[in-house]
């Protein structure tokens, strides 16, 4: 076993170099089945009309989707399972005895068993409609299935898979195979490899050192990675040359990737799960050799919140999918989704991420493939959770620049309470010019995330907020900041210049892209001077607690109202002559009110604290 050096030398924090604009292109309301480690999606065009359809497993339905129109998807087929399986899956298509007709290889779980089919073609644009292979032995398990043209160099489809189904029991499997077509339809397991390793779910083939030899990388039951190597070019016979001894809770995929850092050298890819929980932790790895040492080159791992612990997942896929001609790597992890970019030798950087604002992709799966015929592939991400599922179907926009939302207006309000200054009902309004991700603002960060100019705060003497709390009005994200006076009041004033730190507020459509250029607080915390003048002689309020009620007078008709500490008016008193009045209070609760005396234009307004 060859020593493993780990060299981290990607960027995980730190500055984002670049972003890129991308646009969810369309909703597709099915998505991938839960409990399958080869779930898809996948491609293929069996109709030979140019335009590959998007393949989704679904629990119990394979469904075939395909670009008519400028609308996207539309469903044009799909293959039912049986009643009473738990679920149908396919693990891909292809032309398996060389025939001209593809077929597709289904699954159809049976109680504790597995049993196999083909269908084909019954002409060459005709949809898979002829049932025409099935095992005879139902398999007791079926670790991973799949299809590839990559074994003995002549671009066969075959079927491969790990778990030789002989030798596997449902709780562990050994080594891997591929089936022959031994005749028009007819298949068999001829060849078996690494019969007396304990393997996993996941495995990838392709030419790893480009010497012109199959590879075949697969994981162990303790998560290692194995690397065999074909011994001729024939592929007869595959001998283990190495292994990567680094092992995380579970590693759901691996990948060989073409080079995706550009210096001359192919990478192995794994994505693995760190822990499940709430959140759940997911890592992705890549690893290259050099001079017989395979050193990691990327090292990234987040944690995603779900609602449902039991069921996770993500998935690992590369391809050009800003139409530059470079490949780029997609993960996702749950209802998270990144997009990161090599900017030369084992260096990387993100230039796109996203995460579901739903539950139903917590377990997830990544397809990138031009659909659409454009040179720039789409990222199919598609999943499920415990109640539903989903598609979302993404494409980078080469025709716009992203941008973080900006503050486009700041104003101070006087609430429903009128009065000079910073009062119990005061609140600030930041509209922003779209929708952010609305992060968590409270009295313990948001001077450092909004920050004052001249040192001002929010905070009532020096550390009470009463709430901040974000809204979505017309598309946009508003952010209110409502005040409180305890002790002393906060110092923030009309006029201060609003600084947010350029990290917390991000874009909701580009995560990457911060909130960063500042604004100056408009509006007003109280009346005008004019106003407060005019008061004196005019308005008299004259507060008696201990006596059970408020006496107030006017020069004419006035009106008195009582406000609890939540704006609603609680006592509303109108008199429609000048003089003295009073007015009960001695059947409110115990608390916080604000009294208020309007008379013609005029009001004035003070607090209370009714304790019995």
């Amino acid at each position: 076993m060859k020593k493993m050096i780990l060299m981290v030398l990607i960027m995980i924090t730190g500055v984002i170099l670049s972003s890129l604009a991308f646009e969810q292109k369309q909703y597709i309301d099915k998505g991938t089945n839960t409990g399958v480690n080869f779930a898809g999606p996948f491609y293929c065009d069996y109709n030979r009309n140019m335009n590959d359809e998007l393949i989704i497993p679904g629990t119990n339905t394979i469904y075939f989707y395909e670009i008519q129109s400028d609308s996207g998807f539309s469903l044009i087929n799909q293959i039912d399972g049986i009643s009473g399986n738990p679920y149908l899956w396919t693990a891909g298509t292809g032309d398996f005895d060389s025939d001209g007709l593809k077929e597709i290889i289904l699954g159809y779980p049976e109680n504790d068993t597995a049993h196999l089919r083909i269908y084909e073609q019954s002409e060459s644009t005709s949809f898979f409609d002829n049932l025409v292979w099935q095992n005879d032995t139902l398999y007791t398990t079926i670790y991973n299935l799949g299809v590839t043209n990559k074994l003995k160099g002549d671009g066969v489809d075959r079927i491969c898979g790990l778990g030789i189904p002989w030798l596997s029991k449902p709780t562990k499997a050994y080594g891997w195979y591929y089936y022959t077509c031994i005749g028009d339809n007819q298949y068999e397991i001829l060849n078996t490899y690494a019969e007396s390793i304990s393997v996993g779910s996941e495995m990838d083939i392709g030419d790893i050192n480009g010497n012109g030899l199959t590879d075949v990388v697969f994981k162990s039951y303790k998560n290692y990675v194995y690397i065999y190597e074909s011994t001729d070019i024939m592929d007869t016979f595959f001998v283990k040359v190495d292994s990567i001894t680094e092992s995380g809770y579970a590693s759901d995929e691996l990948l060989i990737l073409p080079d995706i850092d550009r210096d001359g050298v192919k990478e192995i890819m794994k994505y693995q799960i760190d822990y499940v929980g709430y959140p759940t932790s997911y890592g992705y790895l890549i690893y290259e050799e050099r001079g017989g040492i395979f050193d990691t080159i990327f090292n990234r791992h987040f944690e995603v919140m779900t609602n449902f612990m039991y069921i996770c997942g993500g998935d690992i896929d590369y391809g050009d999918i800003d139409g530059d001609g470079i490949n780029e790597i997609v993960i996702s992890g749950g209802r998270h989704l990144e997009v990161w970019k090599a900017k030369g030798d084992n260096q990387f950087v993100r230039i796109w991420e996203w995460t579901d604002p739903t539950y139903y992709t917590i377990e997830s799966h990544l397809l990138c493939h031009d659909f659409n015929n454009n040179g720039i592939k789409e990222i199919i991400f598609t999943g499920c959770g415990i109640s539903n599922s989903l598609t979302r179907v993404f494409e980078c926009d080469t025709t716009r620049d992203p941008s973080a939302p900006d503050m486009v207006k700041a104003e101070a309000s006087d609430g429903v309470i009128v009065g000079s200054g910073v009062d119990y009902d005061d609140y600030i309004r930041i509209e922003f010019s779209g929708l952010t991700t609305e992060p968590r603002i409270n009295k313990s960060n948001i001077d450092s995330i909004l920050r004052l100019s001249g040192g001002h705060s929010y905070l009532a003497n020096g550390k009470y907020l009463d709430t901040c709390r974000w809204e979505k009005e017309g598309g946009k994200s508003v952010l209110y900041i409502e005040l409180t006076e305890i002790l002393s009041p906060p110092t923030v004033e009309v006029g201060d210049t609003i600084y947010p730190d350029g990290v917390t507020i991000r874009s909701f459509e580009y995560p990457l892209l911060a909130t960063s250029k500042p604004i100056v607080l408009g509006g007003s915390f109280g009346p005008t001077g004019l106003e407060v003048e005019r008061e004196e002689g005019e308005v008299g309020i004259e507060i008696e607690v201990n006596k059970g009620y408020i006496k107030w007078e006017t020069k004419g008709r006035g009106e008195l109202e009582v406000y609890d500490i939540k704006g609603s008016v609680v006592i509303r008193d109108e008199r429609e002559r000048k003089g003295e009045n009073r007015t009960e209070i001695n059947h409110l609760k115990n608390g916080i009110y604000f009294i208020k005396v309007k008379y013609k234009d005029i009001e004035i307004t003070k607090k209370i604290v009714k304790i019995r």
